[in-house]
């Protein structure tokens, strides 16, 4: 009879044993869910920045094969596995204006930064200010000549200038910065001016994407900025043409070739899916289409405005999304803090595209970019204003003067091209500015220009 209550405590445990394993099977999926069924995590803190700006960088070379070879496959790698727009305007068609915009999120009526030489003023807010601020390590490596000196190192604890390094240099210096940064958090801006004139520099060897070439062609500065009166005197066609346009894509594969080589090394430290990688363009370039040829900063057309805007996000969440939406250069430090920082730029006029690619919401409806044109072959530059609105009853683009002129408007829809510009008249343009104003909200100051 003494055994018996050790006999009954280990029946009493064989029963609850019996239990719990099935119990405990159906409840693990509840408790413990697998990792494919574990709900995404929408924010990282301090995931590390890789911000790459090209100017001459348009969204139309990526993702194709031109000269039988794929031009573009490390930033084509990159849209993949991110999210990407399909329609992204920098805030300016000038160099300096647009970055200023980048880092502040402000458009250049806000910044004071509108034409090239203008000085960012300190009472601005950057994102590498909130990023140092939040314990982030800082750090620049530039190489375009037109962003030195104008107030853009402003937050970054290491600003390098390298006016006019090759791409490898700039990617070379920024992993240096990146292994010095150790585990922790970091914002790096990288700047390449591969597509600058002349297009790769005068070392660039064209012979791969244009073997008919004749060695150096369009080495030199003068060989760009080109109108049909300046190609007949030269004697030049659509072969020469052709030759410029083979120069920008070897180019353009250098720069991919950096970037893919920046990215592999991200890759093999195991930092790539801890970190974001963010690549937009602070303009276009016109290549080989009429009336102008081969020039920039001249004209608000789709060829100077239309910009790549890719972001692989850690984990490659989002991965493979491409979306219609409108997204402007001044959005991308909105966007940043917004995913890493819980919180926002101070005094941003641009928006946190977040919601964009995790809710498919419509964040801008009207997106804009200002500068110079010059409506005829060396003539004068006038300030103008370019907004592309999205939507019912618009859906189309205009471009205006400083004195509220209209210098063009166009239905980029069936008129990619900007071939035909449509007529607008005085009670038309009143009703648009209407609409853009109740579009943009708090951020209409930035059309106070229009008359």
């Amino acid at each position: 009879m003494q055994h018996e209550p050790g006999r009954r405590r280990a029946t009493l445990l064989l029963w609850a044993l019996a239990l719990t394993v099935p119990v405990g099977a159906l409840l693990l999926p509840w408790v413990w869910p697998a990792r494919s069924h574990m709900p995404a995590v929408g924010r990282v803190l301090n995931a590390p920045i890789v911000l790459i700006t090209a100017s001459g960088l348009r969204a139309d070379r990526l993702g194709t094969d031109r000269a039988g070879r794929a031009v573009t496959p490390a930033l084509d790698r990159l849209a993949e596995q991110g999210v990407s727009f399909e329609l992204c305007y920098p805030a300016s068609n000038q160099q300096a204006p647009a970055a200023a915009s980048l880092l502040t999120g402000c458009c250049p009526a806000t910044t004071g930064v509108r034409a090239e030489g203008d000085v960012l003023p300190a009472r601005h807010e950057t994102l590498a200010e909130r990023m140092a601020a939040a314990g982030y390590r800082t750090a620049a490596i530039v190489s375009n000549p037109a962003l030195l000196g104008v107030g853009l190192e402003q937050g970054f604890e290491s600003f390098e200038a390298r006016p006019g390094a090759a791409a490898d240099d700039v990617v070379a210096a920024g992993l240096e910065q990146i292994r010095a940064a150790h585990d922790g958090p970091f914002l790096l801006w990288l700047d390449f001016s591969e597509l600058l004139a002349p297009f790769g520099g005068a070392e660039l060897d064209l012979a791969a994407f244009a073997p008919d070439a004749p060695p150096g062609f369009g080495a030199s500065a003068d060989a760009y900025d080109l109108d049909d009166a300046t190609l007949a005197a030269r004697g030049w066609g659509p072969r020469e043409l052709g030759w410029l346009s083979a120069r920008y894509d070897a180019a353009l594969c250098r720069l991919d070739a950096a970037v893919g080589r920046l990215t592999a090394e991200l890759l093999a430290a195991n930092r790539l899916d801890m970190s974001t990688v963010c690549v937009t363009s602070l303009r276009g370039e016109r290549l080989d289409e009429p009336p102008r040829y081969f020039t920039c900063g001249t004209d608000l057309s789709e060829g100077s405005l239309d910009v790549p805007l890719l972001l692989r996000l850690p984990a490659q969440t989002a991965r493979g999304l491409r979306l219609t939406r409108l997204a402007q250069g001044s959005d991308v430090a909105p966007t940043l803090c917004d995913l890493w920082l819980h919180g926002a730029l101070a005094g941003a006029t641009g928006l946190s595209l977040r919601p964009t690619f995790l809710y498919r919401t419509q964040v801008n409806k009207v997106i804009f970019a200002e500068g110079l044109v010059q409506p005829e072959a060396h003539g004068p530059t006038l300030p103008a204003l370019a907004v592309y609105a999205a939507g019912r009853p618009l859906d189309f683009k205009t471009v205006l003067a400083e004195d509220g002129r209209v210098l063009g408007a166009w239905r980029l829809a069936p008129d990619e091209a900007e071939g035909e510009s449509l007529p607008v008249n005085a009670n038309q343009l009143a009703e648009l500015k209407a609409v853009w104003r109740q579009a943009l909200g708090e951020r209409s100051d930035c059309l106070d220009r229009l008359r």
